[in-house]
């Protein structure tokens, strides 16, 4: 055992931890609890860091973005998601929060593109400065900039026809999307319901943008409950039929998904996945 860390003085007996996330750097561990305490301690003694109570209820999702000044996202199962930064100044210590929803999201997942893609720093001229993530909710995709101030790069609402019961499911990558490019670019993989599309990440000038570039229906009525990479040009998704679809980005639809085109024959559909596996009780 290298260490451990007790949380038990910290919140009340009838109190359990609900997630935790281990920063960038590997230096410090955030736990989130059924209500609403987050707790951060050092990986190096195991001691406690800080403490804060700005939720009121369970925390669903809890992301350390940045190590020095520690500076975290969190968001509560009431829709709320707060950044929260820890400022010390001689001796004291400055909390400095922002709510990114107040009661109007329920948050799913948030994803550190500074975090996951690590090609995002050459990639970007402004490099740590600017602190990007994607949040999926129940009805949404939204690419926030967090630092140096909060604003929403992106936001895709459930794509028409898509099934109002299903939720986004999201994975950030450095992947190669336009063959004839043969370049890699950081890419936000989603998937919804029984479609995945793809968000391009680009940069003019200093200033970052997100642009729809790819989509693949599936033609199933299965619903997509996971999605991931396994290199820079395949995919696979999970279904709630226990199926792993593998798909090539080159078989991707080139652009935004449209309702109203048709979507592929059966066969069509089926020729251009790599393969499909289905696991029988």
């Amino acid at each position: 055992m290298i260490g451990s860390i007790n949380i038990s003085g910290e919140i009340p007996e009838d109190v359990n931890p609900t997630c935790l996330d281990i920063s960038d750097k590997e230096k410090l561990i955030g736990i989130g609890t059924s209500d609403g305490t987050v707790l951060i301690y050092s990986l190096t003694n195991f001691k406690k860091v800080m403490r804060t109570n700005e939720h009121k209820s369970a925390i669903a999702t809890l992301r350390i973005y940045r190590d020095h000044p520690l500076s975290f996202i969190s968001s509560d199962i009431q829709g709320n998601t707060l950044k929260t930064s820890i400022q010390k100044e001689l001796l004291m210590t400055r909390n400095e929060s922002y709510w990114i929803f107040k009661g109007t999201a329920m948050v799913t997942n948030i994803l550190i593109l500074n975090r996951d893609v690590k090609s995002f720093v050459q990639f970007n001229p402004n490099g740590d400065e600017e602190i990007v993530v994607a949040i999926s909710t129940l009805d949404s995709v939204l690419i926030v900039m967090l630092e140096p101030i909060v604003r929403v790069l992106y936001k895709a609402r459930r794509p028409p026809g898509i099934d109002e019961y299903s939720h986004p499911h999201i994975s950030w990558i450095n992947a190669v999307f336009n063959s004839k490019r043969k370049k890699t670019n950081p890419y936000l993989l989603v998937g919804w319901g029984s479609l995945v599309f793809l968000l391009e990440l680009n940069l003019v000038g200093t200033n970052l943008f997100f642009v729809s570039v790819g989509h693949y229906p599936l033609d199933t009525d299965s619903t997509i409950m996971h999605v991931g990479w396994i290199s820079e040009s395949l995919v696979f998704l999970i279904d709630d039929q226990n199926s792993i679809i593998i798909v090539s980005t080159e078989n991707f639809f080139v652009g935004e998904y449209d309702s109203n085109t048709p979507y592929m024959p059966r066969s069509a559909s089926r020729a251009s996945m790599i393969g499909e596996l289905t696991f029988c009780p």
